[in-house]
């Protein structure tokens, strides 16, 4: 007898039109970049294209527009030659680029929070690509400028980048 009351009350609970989960995200929606913060038409657009890591901090700098998205991910194609290791460090604005703010984070201590400026550092001693993600939720854009230690003309990078929001 109790286990037909708790039959009965289990089925009496769940609604009789309840439809299955839907998965987290049914339907991705991605923006690809292009040099200049434009969009691009194909698969292969770059936002910096074979630039040398000895070139002027402006031709290794890319900004993207990420207002609604989610999250931005950055491709980067190395070419070696004498760097010890190669870098991004990026900024995030939300006055729509009127100032950058450098991405931090913070390390807690005893109740403390102690902050360092973020950049993703990888050491190296060959080519090699990478993907980097970040979380631009409330970011209008961000800006990113790739560096080296040790890099000359003939260690150079290919960047390419997208922003992507599940519905």
């Amino acid at each position: 007898m109790r286990l037909s009351i708790f039959a009965l009350i289990l089925a009496v609970s769940l609604p009789v039109n309840a439809a299955p989960p839907l998965p987290v995200s049914p339907v991705m929606s991605r923006l690809k970049f292009a040099a200049g913060d434009t969009l691009c038409t194909s698969s292969s657009c770059k936002v910096l294209n074979a630039v040398a890591a000895n070139a002027a901090e402006g031709s290794r700098t890319f900004t993207l527009s990420v207002t609604g998205y989610s999250k931005a991910t950055i491709q980067l194609d190395f070419v070696w030659a004498a760097a010890t290791d190669h870098r991004l460090a990026c900024s995030g604005s939300v006055n729509g680029g009127g100032s950058y703010a450098r991405i931090t984070s913070t390390a807690i201590t005893a109740g403390v929070g102690t902050i360092s400026l973020y950049q993703d550092v990888r050491a190296v001693g060959a080519s090699e690509n990478i993907l980097l993600e970040y979380d631009v939720r409330t970011y209008d854009k961000i800006r990113c400028v790739w560096s080296t230690t040790g890099g000359g003309a003939s260690d150079n990078i290919t960047a390419y980048a997208e922003a992507a929001v599940g519905y």
